[in-house]
């Protein structure tokens, strides 16, 4: 990463935990992100949408938690936590312990004077969503909803990926949070499909799969799958993406 920095680079970028992987930082790769930031001068803008689907036994830190002395925007939103990707409503939050975002803060304060931004209604649900009264009945509620969400979550992600690690030419990366999982293809066991671009065009068209190429987020001979659907289409999925594979290794032989 800090090969790449230059003249150009205003800031560096952190998914975490990851789309389109499906990982959680620990905090000593989070340390370094922020060491260098420091060194450089950059800010760091964080991108934590997930920051609260970190999956059982893998710890989520919060990037601003950890920088004393460098600037961080934090990235958040209702639509994957909640369920409510309708609702289109997220946020900013600016941790600027060395009062180097002065101007920024001005910037993002006129651009919400300037677009259409979430619903008034929405906004107004937005506190009862984010901290329901201790005690009642919403929180109740919402705790038990988030319960559910993320063993649902988990027992997707555990079934696809023990699922896919036995599938001829495919090799899953085991994911510790959000609703992703990259898997790579070897396209020496499947020698008819040189890219990953095509071998999603092909997995649609044979077999009524959609999967999103590697080479969206930089990573060839990969693919992304969102494991959020219900089970019995998942191994619906996963049954025809084998035949597919299994077809193609064998004209290869």
């Amino acid at each position: 990463l800090e090969s790449l920095v230059d003249a150009r680079t205003k800031a560096l970028i952190v998914n975490n935990p990851s789309n389109p992987c499906g990982s959680v930082f620990p905090k000593e790769h989070l340390l370094g992100f922020i060491d260098i930031a420091a060194r450089h001068k950059l800010p760091l803008i964080a991108d934590e949408i997930y920051g609260e689907m970190a999956f059982e036994g893998v710890a989520f830190h919060p990037l601003a938690e950890l920088a004393p002395h460098v600037p961080v925007i934090t990235v958040g939103g209702l639509a994957k936590q909640f369920l409510v990707p309708g609702w289109r409503v997220g946020w900013l939050m600016l941790h600027d312990p060395v009062h180097a975002l002065e101007d920024l803060r001005e910037g993002f304060n006129r651009l919400t004077q300037l677009i259409v931004g979430a619903s008034t209604l929405v906004q107004g649900a937005v506190p009862r969503v984010l901290c329901p009264e201790a005690g009642s009945a919403d929180a109740a509620s919402l705790a038990a909803s988030d319960q559910h969400y993320m063993t649902t979550l988990q027992d997707n992600a555990r079934f696809t990926y023990e699922r896919l690690k036995g599938v001829v030419g495919l090799t899953p990366v085991e994911p510790q949070g959000a609703m992703y999982v990259m898997v790579h293809y070897d396209p020496a066991v499947l020698p008819g499909i040189p890219t990953d671009a095509e071998f999603v065009e092909r997995l649609l068209a044979e077999e009524a799969v959609f999967v999103l190429p590697g080479a969206c987020f930089g990573a060839p001979h990969f693919f992304r799958i969102v494991f959020s659907g219900p089970r019995e289409k998942l191994a619906d999925a996963f049954d025809r993406m084998e035949a597919f594979c299994m077809r193609h290794r064998e004209e290869g032989v």
